[in-house]
């Protein structure tokens, strides 16, 4: 996660995975701890730090609204390779 993040880009696909419980573990992960702000205001609690260097499968990373477009990025543990589903919303 990241300073005002896009809420729909973070938890819409957190959803579907959330539907999934028994396949997936979710954890919210930012550059430092405690609560970080989306673009619309509500802040969401940061379970761990990247410099912790937690162990992941797959790693979503929401849109960013300062460049003027909304995207969705996907990647695998697996090298970090990123996975054909990369969808842009703008």
């Amino acid at each position: 996660m990241f300073p005002e993040f896009e809420l729909l880009d973070l938890f819409g696909p957190l959803e579907i995975f959330g539907m999934h419980e028994k396949q997936f573990r979710i954890k919210l992960i930012a550059e430092t701890a405690g609560p970080i702000a989306s673009q619309q205001g509500p802040r969401s609690v940061v379970d761990t730090v990247i410099s912790d260097n937690p162990p992941f499968d797959i790693l979503l990373i929401p849109g960013e609204p300062e460049h003027g477009r909304r995207s969705i990025t996907t990647f695998s543990c697996n090298g970090c390779e990123q996975l054909p589903t990369d969808r842009s919303l703008s």
